[in-house]
Parts: structure tokens; C-alpha cells; sequence
């Protein structure tokens, strides 16, 4: 009797690591759009990781080698369109950076390389301001014409009807 049962054990062993080896992890490809993304320190962008497969598991997204001050935001995956954010800090590595982004799911991973450049925080232009002043309104349109040709942009216009004189515009532009 224990010779059977050791058999019989032995047999459910082999059938159930047969049948486990049986089951294979889901087979998917994925895809970047971009490729390549350009991050300002700062703030923020997103990409799009494509998962294509006849299964629908959920997938784990992980992203590897991304440089000091850059964090990834990063959702359990799907079949489909997944979109990974991206934010910097404002003193974020300055570059261009291989970063490994990498879905997983049943044991089988496929891995994509992103070029993130990061480049640095843009500078916030300086103004400068100008008023023109007329009594009528040819005279204001020829004053912001004159100085719609200089780079001048108006910005707003006071009209009093009973004062002189009448029409005031303030013109600002990028400081030269």
C-alpha cells in the first residue's frame, strides 16, 4: 500500500509540475510614443506606453535609470494605451538620460529605452511698458500702429469721453 501511494504521489507530483510548466506568462509587446521626451527642470510631461497582447493581465510599469530630481508617476498597466508622468524639480540633472521603461506581468518583462533631455527651467520674460495717449481715435490707431511695428503689444485701453486726453493705451514687449 505505501509503494501505491508513493506512486501515486509521486505521478500527482509530475503531472502538477507538468502542468505548471504548462502555463506560460502572457505574451505582449510593447511600444514608447515618443521615444524621445523633453522635460524643463520645473515641470511636468507625459509619454505613452503601448501594450499590445491577446491576454489581459495587469501589468507593472517601472522605470529605471531616470536622473536626480526626475520622478515617474506610474499606474498599474493594461492592455492599451498607458500614460507615465514625468515631473522635475527645479534643480533637476541637466541631459540626456537612457531610461529603461519596463512592463511586466507572469513572469515575462519587455523593456523600451525613452531619451528624457532634461533642459533647463525656461527664464520668465522681462517687460517693459509703455502709455500713448490721443484725443481721437485716428490718433490712438496711428500711435498703437506705430508701435504695433516696434513690437509693442496693447494691453488695455481707458476711454473717458469727458477728459482729455480720451483715449489712453498701455503697450507692453520683451525687454530688448
Amino acid at each position: 500500500m505505501n509503494f501505491i501511494h508513493a506512486a501515486v504521489v509521486s505521478l500527482l507530483a509530475v503531472a502538477t509540475s507538468g502542468w505548471a510548466q504548462t502555463q506560460s506568462a502572457p505574451e505582449f509587446s510593447t511600444a514608447l510614443s515618443p521615444a524621445t521626451v523633453t522635460l524643463p527642470q520645473g515641470s511636468v510631461t507625459s509619454f505613452s506606453l503601448t501594450i499590445e497582447g491577446t491576454e489581459r493581465p495587469k501589468f507593472s510599469i517601472t522605470l529605471g535609470g531616470l536622473p536626480d530630481g526626475v520622478q515617474a508617476q506610474t499606474l498599474p498597466g493594461h492592455a492599451g494605451i498607458n500614460t507615465v508622468i514625468l515631473r522635475s524639480s527645479s534643480d533637476a540633472a541637466l541631459g540626456s538620460f537612457g531610461v529603461t521603461v519596463t512592463a511586466s506581468a507572469g513572469g515575462n518583462s519587455q523593456t523600451q529605452l525613452l531619451t528624457l533631455v532634461v533642459k533647463p527651467m525656461p527664464i520668465a520674460p522681462q517687460w517693459e511698458y509703455t502709455l500713448a495717449a490721443a484725443n481721437t481715435d485716428e490718433e490712438f490707431l496711428s500711435y498703437a500702429n506705430s508701435l504695433g511695428t516696434q513690437g509693442w503689444e496693447l494691453v488695455s485701453v481707458r476711454f473717458r469721453e469727458s477728459s482729455a486726453p480720451a483715449f489712453v493705451g498701455f503697450f507692453k514687449r520683451i525687454k530688448r
